[in-house]
């Protein structure tokens, strides 16, 4: 293929992916991909993920797959057309291969000789369809037994209004290390206007915690929004898929447990 003509398809593509990962969690009305349950699997292993679309073809349309690892920002996968063609990131070549199912309206993504470094939630997404609150958890562990975390979400201290203020939910003692936290706002994905952190996970003898800090306006947190903590583990039981923590401006200030975020020990169950 002459150089340039390549040069100019990259280019394309890459520009096509930051626009779905921009509009990311947006979706077409009556339209909607679910996603298949979390997996827990061990290196060298492989795993096929599916994903479901509702009130659209996924046959005529193009379809993404993205991810996202633990304290990373959605990174794009690939894209199959609405025939069989697929493309890929140039460093993924090789490593996913994407397929669809035109009369069950189904999309896959099958990864091949897992390492412990592709533990990420996988998404699905359309042009105008994706669904970021479930995506499908993939752990890759060497087999010590998981433990499931203790999740607290913290009350900011009081502000003046116009201040921002800082809400915290700390995972604490779980184990393995790889574990995915997100925000929701009235039950939907925190977006623009908002902005949130998730720390390196910090290692306590066997285990492992974590704390995460969603930013929000003073008026935003007096107007009753109730925020939410989303933590993803492979130890969380599968019916469960998440553990979930919330909180708004009516919590008993008195009930709210008391953290030091630079000795998180102190953080007892």
């Amino acid at each position: 293929m002459h150089f340039a003509l390549l040069a100019t398809i990259l280019l394309l593509i890459t520009v096509e992916s930051r626009e779905l990962l921009a509009n990311f969690g947006k979706i077409a009305s009556g339209q909607s991909l679910t996603s298949s349950d979390s997996v827990v699997k061990k290196p060298g292993e492989s795993v096929t993920l599916s994903c479901t679309g509702s009130g659209f073809s996924v046959g005529s349309s193009y379809m993404h797959w993205v991810y996202q690892k633990p304290g990373n920002g959605l990174e794009w996968i690939g894209r199959i057309d609405p025939g069989t063609g697929t493309i890929f990131a140039q460093s993924l070549q090789g490593q996913f291969s994407i397929k669809k199912d035109s009369s069950k309206n189904m999309l896959y993504l099958e990864i091949k000789s897992l390492k412990t470094e592709d533990t990420a939630v996988y998404y699905c997404a359309g042009e105008s369809q994706s669904h970021k609150r479930l995506g499908t958890k993939v752990t890759v562990t060497n087999g010590k037994e998981p433990k499931r975390p203790s999740v607290y979400i913290l009350a900011p201290p009081e502000h003046k209004e116009g201040d921002k203020m800082t809400l915290t939910c700390y995972v604490k003692d779980f184990y393995p290390k790889e574990v995915f936290v997100s925000w929701l706002a009235d039950d939907e994905p925190v977006t623009l206007g908002y902005s949130y952190n998730t720390s390196l996970p910090i290692h306590n003898d066997k285990y492992f915690s974590v704390y995460s800090q969603l930013t929000v306006d003073h008026s935003e947190w007096k107007s009753g929004t109730v925020f939410s903590c989303i933590v993803y583990h492979e130890s969380i039981d599968e019916k469960m898929r998440v553990l979930t923590r919330s909180i708004d401006d009516n919590i008993d200030k008195a009930g709210v447990i008391n953290l030091s975020m630079t000795t998180p020990a102190s953080c007892k169950d």
